[in-house]
């Protein structure tokens, strides 16, 4: 648990930096949108994409801090399209 705390203080940071909306967490699933936004930005689905890169690069700094915790890895999935 204070694994996963740590890593998702990490997105949470940068759910601010991409001004993005965090879903919901469910386990060790961490869900992020970029709706609702002001209907004059067009770029949220690559506020997305910097968003998980940059997932990618808290990952790798979680994993150099030291042995305390287990080396983790992870996987980014992006879906497009109409809310239902």
């Amino acid at each position: 648990v204070v694994m996963l705390n740590d890593i998702f203080s990490r997105f949470d940071d940068l759910i601010d930096i991409y001004e993005l909306n965090k879903v919901k967490t469910i386990g060790d699933c961490y869900m992020v949108t970029s709706i609702p936004c002001n209907e004059l930005e067009h770029d949220g689905c690559s506020r997305v994409c910097r968003f998980a890169l940059d997932m990618m690069k808290a990952v790798q700094a979680f994993n150099n801090t030291g042995p305390r915790h287990g080396h983790i890895t992870f996987r980014v999935g992006i879906a497009t399209g109409q809310v239902v």
